[in-house]
């Protein structure tokens, strides 16, 4: 359940502002942060994040980096099989199929998401993509006039 401050503020109009500054200044600094990255990456000669991390702090740590770096994603796929798992469960449901959480799950996992972290070449990917960008713009439009 939502806390009562975040559920009793997320209706207000005046929330869109708010929320608009916050996404719009985390984007600025994630920004920042990437262009730092490529720099150094420039800088060092480096393709990795565990290189730079050598070339510029030594080798203390740099298991740690490459650790990171590997379960982030991981943990980032997890959520996304997870909420597609919810997602598909219902849509089974909804053709009268039943199947666990469980089942959906490994369902979305191993023929949705494990295949598309498998592909060494994602040009396949890329008409998808744009039709993603679409949707989300459509989103935003009609978010937009339910606003005004």
């Amino acid at each position: 359940a939502l806390p009562a401050g975040v559920a009793s503020f997320a209706n207000s109009p005046s929330a869109v502002i708010d929320a608009t500054f916050l996404l719009v200044g985390m984007g600025i600094v994630f920004g920042y942060f990437f262009q730092l990255i490529a720099k150094t990456c420039s800088l060092t000669y480096s393709v990795t994040f565990r290189e730079v991390w050598e070339d510029t702090m030594g080798n203390k740590g740099a298991l740690t980096v490459s650790l990171v770096n590997m379960v982030k994603p991981a943990l980032g796929n997890l959520a996304y099989s997870m909420i597609l798992a919810d997602t598909f469960q219902s849509l089974f449901h909804t053709v009268g199929i039943s199947v666990t959480r469980t089942v959906s799950l490994l369902l979305v996992t191993i023929i949705g998401i494990l295949p598309l972290c498998l592909m060494k070449n994602l040009d396949a990917l890329a008409p998808f993509s744009v039709l993603g960008t679409a949707g989300i713009l459509l989103i935003a439009v009609c978010m937009t006039i339910r606003y005004l």
